[in-house]
């Protein structure tokens, strides 16, 4: 039996510089495990992370001693990353934080949830 998944896609049509910018939640109530594919162009670097929620309010990091995988260095000009996670809250979102380093012009994702 395979694993049932979903896709959302969330977009952001720029990044201001030293700024950190959220993408639209995921509801994840019905999976185990997710993942953000985020892709960008323009100067800028940073860090994409994800963060968890039971009420879609309040906002935590997902723990990346646990899951490293949760964040990812963002490189400068176009580039591809993604954060993944298991998780049993309700809600998840992706995070990019752009490091000073340039404005991003186009910053667009996809966010995958699957059942297990």
């Amino acid at each position: 039996m395979s694993a049932l998944s979903i896709q959302k896609a969330s977009a952001v049509t720029s990044a201001p510089q030293n700024t950190a910018t959220s993408f639209e939640a995921f509801d994840v109530t019905n999976f185990k495990s997710a993942s953000f594919q985020m892709v960008k162009s323009g100067a800028g670097a940073g860090t994409l992370k994800l963060q968890q929620s039971n009420d879609g309010s309040n906002w935590n990091d997902v723990n990346t001693t646990s899951q490293p995988e949760a964040t990812a260095s963002v490189s400068a000009g176009s580039s591809s990353s993604m954060v993944s996670c298991n998780t049993s809250a309700a809600h998840i979102r992706a995070v990019f934080t752009e490091n000073n380093t340039g404005a991003v012009t186009v910053v667009s994702g996809k966010y995958i949830g699957k059942q297990h």
